[in-house]
């Protein structure tokens, strides 16, 4: 069985040092923000949680993080597969998630 990989992404916003995972599971590319460093985030606590992650992916007990705001309705979802987000939904999922660490102009 191939060992899952992945890397710690760092990068500096106007509101400080981020930390982020970039990984493979289940045959897609995945993202994943943790935080910041005022948040309590280091290389090391990072490369802890990319451990953690890929052990659980290698397990097949890693869900991916939910990307809709909390406040979206989603009564609906229960009722079958999951659709894909339309470009305008996914842009400002994307956006939304990233509050604080991109600026106006972008």
């Amino acid at each position: 069985m191939a060992h899952a990989r992945g890397q710690v992404v760092v990068r500096d916003w106007k509101t400080g040092r981020g930390y982020a995972l970039r990984f493979v599971a289940y045959g897609k590319r995945r993202y994943v923000t943790l935080g910041l460093h005022h948040d309590g985030w280091t290389p090391r606590k990072a490369r802890e949680e990319l451990a953690n992650v890929l052990a659980d992916v290698r397990r097949g007990l890693w869900i991916p993080p939910d990307h809709h705001p909390p406040d979206r309705d989603n009564h609906d979802r229960d009722a079958g597969p999951e659709r894909e987000p339309t470009f305008h939904e996914f842009a400002s999922d994307w956006l939304h998630s990233r509050e604080g660490e991109i600026g106006p102009c972008t």
